[in-house]
């Protein structure tokens, strides 16, 4: 058995079956989400909202784990159109991620609600840990972006 790091060929594969995994696992449990009501439907597994409301929960329960079923089976096809896809979708990830973190930082009174004392009745928001998230995951799906461009990896596709 060969080391993931040894070759971009086993690399991408090795991520690529990850976020399938992920993908069909975390998209099964927001599909049962959305078509029952169950318990765990309520719990914020990661912070990326940072307490705003204005936000449907379908953004986290169905599209990202339908992202990472684009990612994961457009990195398999070895071919111009798996290449343009990884591209599109990692920009687009970019992109909504950017402009979460960027709006949380423009909504101070959140942030003021989360580190009111305790003694007042209001919810703790975890405004700090969702622009930390956020702009962790920007991080990632600029490196991945910056990966999929190196000419080694490239050459795979083109």
């Amino acid at each position: 058995m060969r080391d993931i790091f040894n070759s971009d060929l086993l690399f991408i594969r090795f991520v690529s079956t990850t976020l399938i995994s992920l993908g069909l696992m975390l998209g099964l449990l927001g599909l049962s989400c959305k078509l029952f009501y169950w318990g765990y439907c309520d719990v914020n597994w990661v912070p990326f909202f940072g307490g705003r409301t204005d936000i449907p929960r379908d953004l986290t329960n169905l599209n990202l784990p339908l992202a990472m079923l684009a990612l994961g089976f457009s990195s398999r096809l070895f071919t111009a159109f798996g290449w343009a896809v990884c591209q599109l979708v990692l920009g687009v990830l970019i992109t909504f991620f950017g402009w979460l973190s960027f709006s949380l930082l423009s909504y101070p009174e959140l942030f003021m609600v989360s580190n009111s004392p305790p003694t007042t009745v209001a919810q703790s928001v975890p405004h700090i840990e969702s622009i930390v998230v956020n702009m962790g995951l920007v991080f990632i799906c600029a490196l991945s972006i910056w990966y999929l461009l190196v000419p080694q990896v490239r050459k795979l596709y083109w």
